[in-house]
């Protein structure tokens, strides 16, 4: 009869384990199964959103918040989560995957770190979140949780291709019009807020809003890379003109501002801008 009670005290203890193996396999809580943009990605366009898919429908509030976007190459956990990016949170329908939308267009050839930490929580789960097995393969290992980074497209940054009269020129007529030509598309206002035609040789930027001197009126191309501005009134005759340009034109879909470095071909530069200077006949 002992024999039998030893027995089944095995077999019982047999029964146990091999429930619990059957448990640790089939409870394995939830995965990241892909982060897009993926780590390492390179040239992703700057209007993107970041998706993060899981293996099984998520609770919203725990995943949004153990999540941040931030400029940069991240080698650390941010020491204050609340500086990440601002933006807005999007779901499918059956919550496995959260989409981020930021509030602005990321920055031009630049890298952004994906933070995600453990934690996350399966919906209607009563049991732990996320662990950092369910996040392998999709980043930079941390202590409690991973970094993917991704750098964004270079676009081609506007530019001026010509003006006219050109910086030095001489024998010019009075009735002319100054023209602006430039490499994309432009967003006429804030091009013609910095743009000026002044009498006389000027050797300082004049300030925003200060910027006009001569009165005119401005016409644009169907395309919006031409723009042409036609003094109210005759120029006069052996005269220095000054054509000021300030950096911070905008193309016309606003995901590029004109820098120093797409002027200073075209006139002498200045503190914010370039001078081109012409003489009239």
């Amino acid at each position: 009869m002992r024999h039998k009670i030893i027995i089944s005290g095995v077999l019982v203890l047999g029964a146990v384990f091999l429930a619990g193996c059957a448990d640790d396999g089939g409870e394995t809580g939830p995965e990241i199964v892909a982060i897009s943009p993926a780590d390492g990605a390179t040239n992703v366009a700057k209007s993107t959103a970041v998706l993060v898919q899981f293996s099984e429908p998520m609770d919203e509030s725990s995943c949004e918040s153990r999540f941040g976007l931030f400029a940069g190459d991240l080698d650390t956990i941010p020491a204050d989560i609340m500086e990440r990016m601002h933006g807005d949170f999007t779901w499918n329908a059956d919550q496995t995957v959260m989409a981020f939308h930021p509030d602005s267009l990321l920055m031009d050839s630049t890298m952004y770190s994906i933070y995600l930490q453990a934690g996350m929580m399966a919906k209607d789960s009563h049991g732990d979140g996320m662990m950092l097995s369910g996040m392998k393969r999709h980043g930079m290992e941390m202590t409690d949780g991973i970094i993917s980074r991704f750098t964004t497209e270079k676009t081609s940054l506007p530019k001026i291709v010509t003006i006219d009269p050109a910086n030095g020129a001489t024998n010019v007529e009075t009735t002319t019009a100054v023209q602006i030509e430039f490499n994309r598309s432009m967003d006429a206002e804030s091009c013609e807020s910095r743009f000026g035609l002044h009498e006389g040789e000027l050797t300082e930027m004049p300030m925003m809003g200060m910027m006009g001197g001569m009165d005119g009126t401005f016409h644009w191309n169907s395309d919006s890379t031409m723009m042409t501005f036609q003094p109210d009134s005759m120029l006069m005759d052996s005269t220095m003109y000054t054509i000021c340009l300030r950096e911070g034109m905008q193309t016309a879909n606003h995901d590029g501002t004109m820098m120093m470095s797409g002027m200073d071909d075209y006139g002498d530069q200045v503190e914010n801008g370039v001078f081109a200077k012409f003489l009239t006949k």
